[in-house]
């Protein structure tokens, strides 16, 4: 055969041990094999050209419970195929382009090794410069809330939220007015009329060993006005007599805290103007009537709410009739009569001489008058009080001898 005229060139290989000439071809001794020069060429590795690095959480936190990622670096050889080991203090950890620390993690040394492969070629591995894991961060899911009544003596409960660090633990601090309230540390709060008109919310801190604390505030609230409610109504002490005083004593309510007590006396069902006190002294003009008391609760940090007594009924007051007699004289008799009662006394009075009778009118709770002509010898005197629309009837009766 011309070997001149043959276009293919070939290369005849005689091998004293087994050999790899190209992916796919071998040849072993006392073998040959005819190979075109253009699948004798082999691929090369890909080489690195900056090495690969860690991108942390918002490109620079690199903490427990944070995931970072894998930059691998830039290599000369396009389409390349990236394999990623993750290492902790030296020790492997995963594998994939991105991992999250865990607290075993925690203030040791993150490392990332890349190594590419093309067309069965593998590089050399390249690790990247290390990261410390910080403590993590703990991150609310769900903020925290508050519900209840915002009115004095109201309880308000927390609701903490959710978060996403299970061992992370919620701490409490409740705020009026902006101001932390001093031992307001519980999950619940009692309102206090204090609280009046200002806003209170709640503060609540995240905390686990090995993370950064967290803190939420929940959405303020005003605090409104509340109403006490009535337990036991007040009552009237002393004795309902005409010109006697009588003394309301208390109701209760639900609450004592900040509550001032007002009260109005009613005579007949009717407001008595000015009789706003504790105590009521009965008038002529309440005699025969339903007195009652009108206790009312209200303050600053409440809304006024009321409740009435019992009503007691006002009796005339007793009358005490006396009669004074005066040395007779010349037939002459000096009389005088004083009623006395808790009130004055108004009204008539008919005096009997022996015989004879005078209807007398008091002032200010006497008369007095001089009978002439009396007869002489022991004589009789009897005065009799026909009583006022305030005061009970009496008499009185004396004797005396005329010379």
């Amino acid at each position: 055969m011309d070997t001149k005229k043959l276009r293919r060139r070939t290369a005849t290989a005689v091998l004293a041990a087994s050999c790899v000439i190209a992916p796919g071809i071998a040849m072993t001794s006392a073998s040959a094999a005819t190979v075109d020069r253009a699948d004798v060429v082999a691929a090369a590795a890909p080489v690195n050209l900056t090495p690969p690095s860690i991108i942390g959480t918002y490109g620079w936190i690199y903490a427990v419970g944070d995931t970072v990622t894998a930059d691998p670096g830039t290599w000369d050889t396009e389409g390349a195929e990236f394999s990623y080991q993750w290492r902790v203090g030296g020790a492997a950890v995963g594998v994939g382009d991105s991992y999250t620390p865990t607290i075993d993690d925690l203030r040791k040394t993150l490392t990332l090794t890349v190594t590419a492969s093309k067309g069965g070629a593998t590089s050399e591995p390249v690790t990247s410069a290390g990261k410390t894991i910080e403590e993590g961060s703990i991150t609310y899911l769900t903020l925290p809330s508050v519900t209840g009544d915002p009115v004095p003596g109201g309880v308000l409960t927390a609701d903490p939220g959710t978060w996403d660090v299970a061992i992370a633990v919620p701490e409490f601090q409740w705020y009026v007015g902006g101001e932390p309230v001093a031992g307001a540390t519980a999950r619940t709060y009692q309102v206090k009329p204090r609280d009046v008109g200002s806003d209170i919310y709640l503060g609540v801190t995240l905390s686990a060993p090995d993370y950064l604390w967290a803190m939420a505030f929940t959405d303020s609230i005003m605090v409104q006005r509340g109403t006490v409610t009535s337990q036991a109504e007040p009552r009237i002490g002393g004795v309902p007599v005409v010109g006697k005083t009588l003394t309301v004593k208390p109701g209760t309510w639900s609450s004592t805290d900040g509550v001032a007590l007002s009260y109005q006396w009613t005579s007949g069902g009717k407001p008595v103007p000015g009789a706003d006190g504790r105590t009521f002294t009965l008038r002529a003009a309440d005699a025969g009537k339903q007195i009652g008391v009108i206790e009312t609760a209200g303050g600053a940090a409440w809304n006024p709410a009321s409740h009435s007594s019992a009503p007691v009924t006002a009796t005339k007051a007793a009358a005490t009739v006396r009669l004074k007699l005066g040395a007779p004289a010349a037939g002459k008799l000096k009389v005088s009569v004083v009623v006395r009662a808790t009130v004055t006394a108004t009204g008539q009075v008919k005096v009997k001489v022996g015989q004879r009778t005078r209807t007398v009118t008091l002032r200010q709770g006497k008369a007095t008058f001089t009978l002439a002509k009396v007869a002489k010898g022991k004589v009789k005197v009897t005065a009799r009080y026909a009583g006022s629309s305030a005061v009970l009837a009496g008499a009185d009766s004396a004797s005396i001898r005329v010379k």
